[in-house]
């Protein structure tokens, strides 16, 4: 089986979360959490860890819980959150459509987050991290078929 970790980091508030608008790949153009591929010999916690780091250069997160998973035939990806008050630059959806060169990475905020091309589950899972962190009853999200 694949594995694959997805993550979403958000601000203290929960009124943001980090997102990556993919260039290549699976959901190209797509906004979505930052992750990819668990390498042999990682767990889906180090994958996660690494690839943040890789995306997201300069914010490294210790602090992932996992929040679920989304399994396909062949794959699955291990799906974390993590909350952090020193995040990337904040926009809004309508600054991110606004501005023809959009970064790749940006903390947006939530309120007309769905202006975005998001990719699949995202929304799902952003809204699952935000009950997660505030209901606190270790609930997690499994979500069938990509």
């Amino acid at each position: 089986m694949i594995e694959y970790c997805l993550g979403f980091v958000y601000d203290s508030s929960l009124a943001s979360v980090v997102l990556i608008q993919k260039e290549a790949g699976l959901h190209v153009g797509m906004w979505n959490g930052l992750g990819g591929k668990v390498e042999e010999g990682e767990t889906p916690l180090e994958a996660m860890r690494r690839e943040y780091s890789e995306e997201a250069p300069g914010y490294e997160m210790g602090e992932w819980d996992l929040i679920g998973f989304i399994n396909g035939d062949r794959w699955q990806v291990h799906v974390f959150a993590a909350v952090d008050t020193d995040c990337v630059d904040t926009l809004t959806a309508s600054d991110i459509l606004r501005h023809g060169n959009t970064p790749q990475v940006a903390q947006v905020l939530l309120e007309g987050i769905d202006k975005l091309s998001l990719a699949p589950h995202t929304k799902e899972f952003i809204n699952f991290g935000i009950y997660y962190f505030t209901a606190d009853d270790g609930a997690l999200l499994t979500i069938t078929g990509g």
